[in-house]
């Protein structure tokens, strides 16, 4: 009917969103799952400083 698909969360398997048929994303991510990548990547960075 529309026009548009699913945007599934690559970690959780979550429904995000919709978006056009024709448009792609690269390594969608929920709300929930960009939050603690970005914090394990804040984790390994302060990890990285202390071994320097």
């Amino acid at each position: 009917m529309y026009d548009t698909k699913i945007v599934i969360c690559i970690n959780c398997k979550k429904p995000i969103g919709e978006i056009e048929l024709d448009s792609t994303m690269d390594n969608p991510l929920c709300g929930q799952c960009a939050l603690e990548e970005s914090f394990s990547m804040t984790k390994s960075r302060i990890k990285i400083a202390q071994v320097m």
